[in-house]
């Protein structure tokens, strides 16, 4: 078999794996009509509860996937408060079968490079072996880690926008809102991240179940230090029955100020990093454009 015949098929195996993969994602989602075939036909009832095979198979490696990048760190348990801190509705299983597509990904791009490499540059074999075997491995540990980066944004703006929301809050509060009134109105006004949360938030309440506990849920959820600051004053102010209108109206100023103590920290280490390019490397070459003419001209001068 020749090389062009090899790569030919290499491409179409790494295809027809990514289409399946993406395919048994896509069925992992049951339409309305599935759901309602199923109390009518045994034969679709019987395939729901079971799943095709293609789908079995494609949860038995993603739960192996999942066995193998605990030990890096992806734990189901961090994974899942990593999903619940970002308010998506995505589970585990499907989190892992998204790695898996990354792993496949990665292991089609890594198995051409490969071919491309030993083609031209006479690859070593250990060597392409090693980078085979590593790189579905390093597609789903970069899914993580692209995850963790997603909340990390995600938070920060909910933190950027927690100072406006209390706010609001304090201003329906003053004119004689109740808690509940008070949030639903300030979740309608805008579809950023925050809103929304506090409107998920506000559909429990509505379902049933007490503010309290909505907002100790949605400071659990997210666990980051000013969202907590915030669900246990108005949770503190609730119990207590204090004024709530004056602890938002506090608590907006002092995480404004952090704010902007924050924004002086990180200009202090930006200028610090600027001036890198200047000391390793504007400085030399201004020094060598000085001093290279009298050099010059001293080894002319100078047998």
């Amino acid at each position: 078999m020749n090389t062009t015949a090899l790569a030919m098929l290499t491409a179409l195996c790494a295809g027809v794996g990514i289409w399946q993969l993406a395919s048994s994602m896509r069925a992992a989602k049951p339409t309305l009509v599935t759901r309602l075939a199923a109390y009518h036909d045994p034969a679709v009832r019987e395939r729901l509860h079971h799943g095709s095979t293609l789908r079995h198979l494609t949860k038995i490696l993603a739960s192996d996937l999942g066995v193998i990048t605990a030990m890096f760190g992806s734990t189901p348990a961090s994974v899942r408060g990593r999903l619940a801190g970002l308010g998506i509705s995505m589970r585990l299983v499907q989190f892992r079968i998204e790695q898996l597509i990354w792993a496949a990904l990665s292991l089609a791009v890594i198995l051409a490079s490969v071919l491309i490499l030993t083609l031209k540059a006479h690859l070593p074999a250990a060597v392409a072996i090693v980078l085979v075997v590593i790189s579905p491995l390093a597609g789903a540990l970069a899914r993580d880690s692209y995850l963790t980066i997603q909340v990390r944004r995600y938070h920060q703006r909910l933190v950027q926008q927690l100072p406006d929301v209390c706010e609001l809050l304090a201003l329906a509060l003053a004119a004689g809102e109740g808690a509940t009134q008070a949030l639903t109105r300030v979740a309608g006004i805008s579809d950023a991240e925050l809103p929304q949360r506090l409107r998920a938030m506000l559909a429990q309440v509505h379902a049933g179940e007490p503010l309290i506990t909505a907002m100790h849920t949605f400071g659990t959820d997210v666990a980051i230090p000013p969202i907590t600051r915030f669900t246990s004053a108005v949770i503190t102010a609730l119990e207590r029955g204090t004024p709530l209108a004056g602890v938002l109206q506090a608590l907006a100023a002092d995480l404004r100020a952090q704010a902007r103590e924050a924004l002086l920290e990180e200009g202090g280490k930006r200028e610090i990093r600027m001036l890198v390019p200047v000391v390793f490397i504007i400085m030399p070459l201004s020094v060598i454009f000085a001093l290279y003419p009298g050099l010059h001209t001293l080894s002319l001068v100078v047998p």
